[in-house]
C-alpha cells in the first residue's frame, strides 16, 4: 500500500519537479544503479532506494543525442507509457456551418405594373398575406386599359361582322387580345369584356403565382409607372439553406455532398439535402463562403431567417480526396444535385446533360491510398506546433524520440498526419509529458517548449500569473454575463500590470513585451470604465488578441493547461478568440446565449511549478467588508458570542460562485473568507468552537492560493467540513434554515457534502455540467 501511494504521489507532481533535484553521476566506470521513482539517486551498489525502497535498477548515461532520451522496461512500465502504431485508414471528417433559412431565389416572382395608372385599390394591403394563383392583387385605373379595351371590342365587332375578306380583321383582333393578355389580365378576364361588350376604366390585376407577399411597394391611391415593381411574391413551399464554411474547411466540401442539418426552429428533427452550390468568392472580413442547400417545406414550418446548424461528414482518402460512396458511379445534374441516375441522360428538372461524379472530383477507395493516421492523444499541440514522441527500437531499453509533424485536419480521435512519420512507427499515446519530463531531467530540451526561455525570463513568467488571474477571471464573468465582475477584473488587471518584472529580460524580450503591455493597459483601462456589457465584450477582443500573443510568446507558469478557444460567430460572424481554463466551452462574447459555441484552436501548458512565494489573489478583489464589521466580529468572539455570520455569508458567496462556474467571483469569496477567518478564538471559548475554526482557517488558507476553479473546487470540500465543525459549535442566527447537500458523483463517485441557504440544489463540485446533481441530507435550524 505504501509502494502504491507513493507513485500516484510522484507522479501526481509530475517528474518535472526532478529537474532541480538531479546531479550528475560520478566519473567511474562502474554500473550505477538509480531508482525508477527517484532518478536523482545515484549508488554504486543495488538495494533499495533510500526514499521509496523501490528495488534500484541500473542507469544509463548513454548519449543518444538531444531530441532522444531512454527509459529502462521497468521505468517505462511504472510510468504508464503506452504506445499505439501509426496506420493507414480512410477518416471521416465532421465539417460543422452554421447558417440561416433564406427564399428560393428561383420561386421569388415580381409583380411589376405592365401599364401606367393609378392603384385605387389594393386587395392585398400588407406583407405576409399568402396568396394564390388567380388571387385579386389591385384595382387599377389605366387610360391605357381603357383604349386597349376598347381597340379590342372594335377588332372583335369588324371580326363578326364577316366583311374582311384579306384576314386583316383577324389579326387585328388577336392583336388586340393578345396587348390585354401581356398588361397582365388573363383570359377569364378578356373573355368578360368580349362578353360585355364594353370597357370599363378601372381593372382588376390577379396574381399570376401563388405564394406568399414579401414586399409591398405601392399605396392606395399612387400613380405607377410602367415597369415599375408592385409586389414580391415568394413561394415558400422550398426554401434555400444558406451556409457559412469557413476556407480552411473547403478542401473537404464537394458539390452534391450530402449533408444533414437541424433547425432551432423545428426541434428534435433532422434535415438530409445536398450541396448544390459553392461560392467562388470568399468573404475577405469573415473568411468563410457561402453554401446552398436546398429544402422542401410543404407544411410551412419552416420560415426564412431559422438558425440552422449543418454538418457534412466528409470521407476523406489519401491526398485529401473526398470519397462519397453513394455517389459512386453515379450521374448528377450540375443545376440540380438532388437528380442523381444510374447513367448517363437529361436532368428532370432543367434537362442538362447529366456529368459523373468523378467530374465533380469524387473519388472510390480503389482509386486512392489511404491517408496517414495517429491517434489523438499522441499529439502535443503546442501553440503552432504539433509534437509526438515516437519508440525506437531498442532490445535493452526503450528509446523515445522527439519529432516535430505536420498535421492535416482532425477527425474525431484521430489525425492525419501531412510530414514528420510514416506507417509502422509506435508513437507514444500515454505517457508523453513523463518522456519529456525525462528529457528536461537529463537537461535536453524539451520538445514541448518553444517559449522564450533565457535568464529572467522565469522571474518574468512568474511575475505575469496576476495578469493571467485577472484576464482570466474576466473571461469568466462574461461568459457569466457578470459586466460588473468583468470591470472590476479590468481594474485588477491594471494592477497586475503595475507589478510585472519586466527588467529581467533581454532586450528581445523586452521590445515584444513593451508592445503588448501598452495594448494590455489601454484595453484594461476601457474594460475598467465600461458600463455596457456589450462594450465590454468589443474590447475583451483586442484584450485576448494581446494576452494570447503573451502566451505565446512567453507561456503562463504552474502545471494548468490553458486553452485557446475560437467563436466563429462573433462580431457577425467575422469571429474571435480567446484564452480560458478547461476544455469545455464558455463563451464570454455571447454568454448564456451561446455559452458553448466556439471550437478549441490550441493547448498551452504550463512552464514550471509558481514558487512559494508566488502572489495569491489579492484581497482587494474581495467585496469591502469595513473594519466597523471586523471590529464588532472580534469583540463578539472575545465575548463568547460569535454566531459566525461573517464565515457564513462568505462561505455562501463562494458556494454561489462556484455553482455559477464563476472563478472571478470565488476568488472574491475566498479572499473574503480568509480576511474573515484570521481573528482567533478567544482562550476561554469552547473546545469545539476553537477546534472547527483552526481546522476552518487551514482548509481556507490552502484553497486561497489555488489558482484554478477546478483546484478550487477541490479544496471546497474541506473548507465545507470545517464550516459544518463550526455550525455544530455555535449554529446560526435567524429565522431561516441551512441545508446541507450532498453529491454522491463528485470526486469519482467518493462523493461530497456542502452547506447552502436554498433547498434547491445549486452544485458547487460541477457547476453547470451537473448544477441539481444530490440531495438534501439535513436541515440546519436557525436559532430564532
Amino acid at each position: 500500500m505504501k509502494w502504491l501511494m507513493t507513485i500516484g504521489i510522484v507522479f501526481a507532481a509530475g517528474m518535472l519537479t526532478l529537474a532541480f533535484l538531479w546531479t550528475p553521476p560520478p566519473d567511474s566506470g562502474d554500473t550505477l544503479w538509480t531508482c525508477p521513482m527517484h532518478p536523482e539517486i545515484r549508488l554504486p551498489d543495488p538495494g533499495p532506494c533510500p526514499k521509496c525502497e523501490m528495488d534500484l535498477v541500473p542507469y544509463d548515461d548513454e548519449d543518444l543525442g538531444p531530441r532522444r532520451t531512454a527509459l529502462s522496461h521497468e521505468v517505462a512500465r511504472l510510468a504508464g507509457i503506452e504506445t499505439s502504431p501509426v496506420t493507414r485508414q480512410f477518416v471521416t471528417i465532421p465539417v460543422r456551418m452554421v447558417g440561416k433559412l433564406e427564399y428560393d431565389e428561383t420561386r421569388v416572382r415580381t409583380i411589376a405594373a405592365r401599364v401606367t395608372g393609378w392603384v385605387d385599390r389594393l386587395f392585398v394591403d400588407y406583407t405576409g398575406v399568402s396568396v394564390k394563383e388567380g388571387d385579386h392583387l389591385f384595382w387599377l385605373y389605366s387610360p391605357d386599359l381603357l383604349q386597349a379595351q376598347q381597340e379590342l371590342l372594335i377588332a372583335k365587332s369588324s371580326l363578326d361582322s364577316g366583311m374582311d375578306t384579306t384576314g386583316r380583321n383577324l389579326l387585328n383582333y388577336q392583336a388586340a387580345r393578345a396587348k390585354l393578355l401581356l398588361w397582365d389580365l388573363d383570359e377569364d378576364q378578356v373573355d368578360e369584356i368580349e362578353a360585355r361588350g364594353t370597357a370599363e376604366n378601372h381593372v382588376t390585376i390577379r396574381s399570376p403565382t401563388g405564394g406568399v407577399v414579401i414586399h409591398k411597394a405601392f399605396n392606395e391611391g399612387d400613380e405607377v409607372q410602367s415597369g415599375e415593381p408592385i409586389y414580391r411574391i415568394a413561394d415558400l413551399s422550398s426554401l434555400w439553406v444558406m451556409l457559412d464554411a469557413y476556407e480552411q474547411d473547403l478542401p473537404w466540401l464537394r458539390y452534391g455532398q450530402s449533408i444533414s442539418m437541424q433547425i432551432e426552429g423545428v426541434p428534435g428533427e433532422t434535415f438530409e439535402g445536398r450541396i448544390s452550390f459553392i461560392d467562388p468568392l470568399v468573404d475577405e472580413q469573415t473568411r468563410t463562403v457561402k453554401l446552398r442547400v436546398h429544402t422542401d417545406n410543404p407544411q410551412g414550418r419552416l420560415k426564412r431567417g431559422m438558425f440552422v446548424r449543418a454538418v457534412v461528414q466528409s470521407q476523406v482518402a489519401g491526398g485529401g480526396k473526398v470519397m462519397e460512396p453513394a455517389l459512386e458511379g453515379k450521374w448528377i445534374c450540375p443545376m440540380h444535385p438532388e437528380v442523381v441516375k444510374d447513367a448517363p441522360g437529361l436532368c428532370d428538372a432543367c434537362e442538362m446533360d447529366l456529368v459523373s461524379s468523378a467530374d465533380l472530383d469524387y473519388v472510390s477507395d480503389a482509386e486512392t491510398e489511404k491517408p496517414l493516421v495517429v491517434p489523438a492523444s499522441a499529439v502535443l499541440v503546442t501553440g503552432t506546433r504539433a509534437v509526438v514522441y515516437v519508440e525506437v527500437a531498442d532490445d535493452q531499453k526503450r528509446v523515445y524520440e522527439g519529432r516535430e509533424i505536420v498535421l492535416g485536419p482532425r477527425a474525431g480521435d484521430l489525425y492525419i498526419v501531412a510530414q514528420g512519420l510514416a506507417e509502422g512507427d509506435r508513437v507514444v499515446t500515454q505517457g508523453a509529458f513523463r518522456v519529456d519530463s525525462s528529457m528536461q531531467i537529463k537537461t535536453k530540451p524539451s520538445m514541448i517548449s518553444t517559449k522564450i526561455d533565457h535568464l529572467g525570463t522565469t522571474e518574468f513568467r512568474a511575475s505575469l500569473a496576476p495578469v493571467y488571474t485577472a484576464y482570466l477571471g474576466m473571461q469568466e464573468a462574461l461568459a457569466g454575463d457578470d459586466p460588473a465582475g468583468a470591470s472590476v477584473a479590468g481594474g485588477v488587471l491594471l494592477e497586475a500590470l503595475d507589478r510585472v518584472q519586466a527588467a529581467p529580460l533581454l532586450e528581445d524580450a523586452q521590445i515584444r513585451w513593451g508592445k503588448e503591455s501598452v495594448i494590455l493597459l489601454r484595453e484594461a483601462t476601457s474594460i475598467r470604465d465600461a458600463t455596457s456589457i456589450g462594450t465590454l465584450r468589443e474590447r475583451f477582443e483586442p484584450l485576448s488578441e494581446s494576452v494570447l500573443r503573451v502566451e505565446e510568446s512567453f507561456g503562463h507558469a504552474g502545471s494548468e493547461v490553458l486553452f485557446k478557444m475560437h467563436c466563429p460567430m462573433a462580431f457577425d460572424d467575422k469571429g474571435a478568440n480567446w484564452l480560458q481554463r478547461g476544455e469545455e466551452i464558455f463563451n464570454p462574447y455571447f454568454g448564456s446565449e451561446m455559452l458553448s459555441c466556439g471550437v478549441v484552436k490550441a493547448n498551452f501548458f504550463g512552464i514550471e511549478k509558481l514558487p512559494e512565494d508566488a502572489p495569491v489573489p489579492d484581497p482587494r478583489l474581495a467585496p469591502e467588508k469595513g473594519n466597523l464589521a471586523l471590529e464588532t466580529e472580534v469583540e463578539a468572539v472575545e465575548a463568547g458570542g460569535f454566531d459566525g455570520t461573517q464565515i457564513f455569508d462568505a462561505y455562501f458567496a463562494l458556494q454561489s460562485a462556484l455553482a455559477g462556474d464563476n472563478y472571478l467571483s470565488a476568488v472574491q469569496a475566498i479572499a473574503q473568507l480568509h480576511e474573515t477567518v484570521q481573528v482567533s478564538p478567544p482562550d476561554n471559548s469552547e473546545a469545539g468552537l476553537g477546534e472547527a475554526w483552526t481546522t476552518l482557517r487551514d482548509a481556507v488558507a490552502a484553497g486561497f492560493r489555488t489558482r484554478s476553479i477546478s483546484t478550487l473546487r477541490r479544496q471546497f470540500e474541506p473548507i465545507s467540513h470545517g464550516v459544518l465543525d463550526l455550525h455544530d459549535a455555535v449554529g446560526h442566527a435567524g429565522p431561516d434554515a441551512f441545508y446541507v447537500m450532498h453529491c454522491p458523483m463528485a470526486f469519482g463517485n467518493r462523493g461530497a457534502d456542502w452547506l447552502q441557504r436554498k433547498e434547491e440544489l445549486l452544485n458547487p463540485y460541477f457547476g453547470a455540467i451537473m448544477l441539481h446533481c444530490g440531495s438534501v441530507t439535513d436541515v440546519l435550524e436557525g436559532k430564532n
